[in-house]
Parts: structure tokens; C-alpha cells; sequence
């Protein structure tokens, strides 16, 4: 399958929402558990992965940020 096609199948995720269908990228071990930690840190709103990079989004002055998240340590730098 060609990137192309393949983005385009996982960005069309989003069209299943609310139906017993699931579609994910294979994350490594390490970004699995980055992602949960991500998803579960108070300083974040919401946090997603595209293309095997993580990404979160962080509240600053009532404005959502999005930052990319590459270790945990990010995810105290960023939430300050």
C-alpha cells in the first residue's frame, strides 16, 4: 500500500467515530506507553499520534498549543 493511500485510509478514521470499528496505527512499545502517558497528563487537553509522532495539545492562556511529544520530559517542559 502506498503512503498516500495508506494516510488518507487513516486519516478517514475519524469518519467511523461512534461505530464498533477501530483503526490505529502500530505504535512501538515505547510510543504506546509515551501516548497513554500523553493522553493521561493533567497539562494536556488531548493527545493523538499521526504518522507515528505523537502530538498534544496544551492549554496556555486559554489557547490550545499543539506541541510535538518525543519523551516524557516534554510533557513537563511543555505544560509550564
Amino acid at each position: 500500500m502506498s503512503y498516500k493511500i495508506r494516510s488518507q485510509f487513516i486519516q478517514n478514521r475519524r469518519k467511523l467515530k461512534g461505530s464498533k470499528t477501530v483503526v490505529k496505527e502500530d505504535l512501538t512499545y515505547q510510543h504506546q506507553q509515551l501516548l497513554k502517558a500523553t493522553q493521561q497528563h493533567s497539562g494536556t487537553d488531548n493527545g493523538w499520534w499521526k504518522d507515528g509522532k505523537i502530538f498534544a495539545h496544551f492549554i496556555k492562556d486559554e489557547d490550545k498549543v499543539v506541541r510535538r511529544i518525543k519523551d516524557l520530559g516534554d510533557l513537563d517542559k511543555y505544560a509550564k
